[in-house]
């Protein structure tokens, strides 16, 4: 019988330790088991280009959300993504890269729903 894989969101502030804790739950469950995503490789723009039109990532219409939320909902049922790659060094964008089919565990990193006012709940939490 397949398992469904187990999913885990993080969210916080910047800064607030979600790498960190991602990172130690990894290690406790075997790094090989686990795959992370992060909301940040969802942007729509680049770094440039967010100063250029005066938005930030914490505004939804900065993020590709129903992109993130579609690569969400194949990895819960055990499917293969090419999952996009945010380069917080140089603020632009890698080649993306192919996340395989999910094993057991499940880990992902976003900023807190409503991190702006009227913001939409996060697809990585549990819809009301």
């Amino acid at each position: 019988m397949p398992h469904r894989p187990f999913m885990l969101g993080i969210a916080g502030d910047s800064g607030a330790g979600k790498t960190t804790l991602s990172s130690g739950i990894a290690r406790l469950l075997g790094v090989e088991r686990t795959t992370g995503i992060c909301v940040d490789d969802y942007h729509k723009y680049d770094r440039k280009q967010r100063k250029e039109l005066g938005i930030t990532p914490l505004n939804p219409e900065c993020n590709y959300m129903d992109i993130m939320e579609q690569h969400v909902r194949l990895l819960a049922e055990g499917e293969p993504i090419l999952k996009p790659v945010y380069n917080h060094s140089t603020g632009t964008f890698d080649p993306p890269v192919y996340v395989p089919r999910p094993g057991r565990w499940r880990r992902g990193e976003a900023h807190p729903p409503g991190g702006h006012p009227g913001g939409p709940p996060h697809p990585l939490l549990p819809r009301p």
